[in-house]
């Protein structure tokens, strides 16, 4: 049976949403044993979910880009930064534990995530238009 596109939209945002929701909660509640484990201290933790949170803001800047290139092309170009945001996701952990292991300090980790997020802001920044791109 197929579905029109309608219900399949409001089902994959459906899931979208429902996948955000479990990220919150589970660095919520993961916070804490990596706090204890790593020994944080309560400003670092307010550090780490900032960042969670900026994570959240600068993705949604991302998006409205997308909705300004074209309507028609709005979908495929969000569901192919959510794929690479995906990727990142699961890359992160395993380039963290090697930064972890070489250079023994978050502070690394820390510093290149920021650097990323600097020039992915800069970038945007200075090459970014709300000029429609596409019809």
């Amino acid at each position: 049976m197929m579905f029109p596109e309608r219900y399949k939209l409001i089902f994959m945002s459906f899931l979208a949403v429902f996948i955000c929701y479990i990220d919150r909660v589970n660095i919520s509640v993961a916070i804490i044993p990596m706090q204890q484990q790593f020994g944080w201290s309560e400003s670092q933790v307010g550090l780490i979910l900032g960042s969670f949170y900026f994570g959240y803001v600068f993705t949604m800047m991302i998006g409205g880009y997308h909705a300004d290139l074209g309507p028609k092309y709005t979908g495929s170009l969000v569901g192919i930064a959510g794929s690479i945001g995906m990727i990142a996701a699961i890359i992160s952990p395993i380039i963290t534990g090697f930064l972890l292991e070489s250079f023994e300090s978050w502070a690394i980790i820390f510093q290149l995530c920021s650097l990323v997020l600097v020039i992915g802001g800069t970038t945007y920044l200075f090459f970014a238009s709300a000029e429609k791109q596409f019809e």
